[in-house]
């Protein structure tokens, strides 16, 4: 973060991750939970401030697998980090899994509503 504008783009993009310990991309129960969305929150507050003070913005991409996974959280996580360093990179199939996947233009039309 304190060196993306050295490497030519005010942005560093992450996702929010699992907790899950075998795999980035499954799910794990503490993901959908207060203390896993709080303690994601406090991250994410402090990499918002990390890249505003450097000139940069903290883009958070979302997975439906992630603490940070539903139309909802993103909703919300940017609520509570209403910070000019936090930034959304929005990529819609990144909201989508067997559990969904047959409502696809539902969600959609929540994404960009």
């Amino acid at each position: 973060i304190r060196n993306a504008r050295d490497f030519g783009s005010p942005y560093v993009i992450s996702e929010t991750g699992t907790y899950n310990t075998e795999s980035d991309w499954v799910h794990h129960p503490k993901n959908k939970t207060e203390e896993g969305f709080e303690e994601c929150r406090k991250v994410i507050s402090d990499l918002a401030q990390t890249s505003y003070d450097h000139g940069a913005v903290f883009l958070l991409e979302t997975y439906v697998n992630n603490v940070v996974g539903s139309v909802e959280e993103t909703v919300r996580m940017f609520a509570q980090v209403d910070h000019p360093g936090l930034g959304l990179l929005m990529d819609p199939t990144n909201y989508f899994e067997a559990h969904n996947i047959d409502r696809m233009d539902q969600v959609l039309n929540q994404v960009f509503d």
